[in-house]
């Protein structure tokens, strides 16, 4: 089986797959610090905060009102740059 790519993503694939990223995870103080200073080239944010409180929240709402617990919960994430990291620590 063979899959055919249309040369936009080929050529698009062959260029990243040359360059050097290191990604992180989380914004944390270290991270940030790296970021800011060029050793790391993006974060992967996936709001840990969020993931806590969700938690809670369902946890909450089962033993006090029998709600259904739900398998899986699905989060967004966000990739974090030098220049969008001060956007999105204001949230």
């Amino acid at each position: 089986m063979t899959i055919w790519l249309p040369f936009f993503y080929v050529s698009l694939i062959n260029h990243l797959s040359k360059l050097n990223l290191t990604i992180g995870y989380d914004i944390t103080s270290d991270n940030e610090y790296l970021l800011r200073s060029d050793k790391i080239d993006i974060l992967i944010n996936q709001n840990p905060e969020l993931q806590g409180y969700m938690a809670t929240q369902t946890i909450y709402k089962n033993h006090f009102f029998n709600y259904a617990i739900e398998p899986n919960n699905y989060f967004p994430i966000e990739i974090v740059t030098k220049e969008n990291i001060d956007f999105l620590k204001k949230f």
